[in-house]
């Protein structure tokens, strides 16, 4: 059976939201490596809709950085009960969740 692996971004007061501003200054190549030792050990992306909307209208313009290479390229499962269609390498989940990644 397949391991599902949960990954966050979290700072030491229990912060989640937008990373993106948050983690300035602390995403040097040294974390990146670390980050991107742990993707290259993943061979699927798992997203809620939520996330797959605000991921896939950014990422896939991203190019030329190991790490976003290696997450543009993976393919991806959207746990979805509104989405149809999907770009980014990524296909909806719309039935049973646990039997799909059975």
């Amino acid at each position: 059976m397949r391991k599902i692996i949960e990954s966050t971004f979290v700072s030491l007061d229990g912060v989640i939201e937008s990373p993106s501003q948050w983690t300035a200054g602390y995403w040097d190549p040294e974390l990146k490596g670390h980050a991107l030792a742990q993707l290259e050990q993943y061979d699927t992306f798992l997203l809620g809709r939520v996330t797959y909307d605000q991921f896939a209208a950014s990422w896939p313009t991203i190019q030329g950085d190991p790490y976003f290479d290696r997450i543009n390229r993976m393919p991806k499962l959207v746990a979805t009960r509104t989405l149809s269609d999907t770009t980014w390498n990524a296909r909806p989940i719309t039935g049973d969740i646990v039997e799909e990644l059975r």
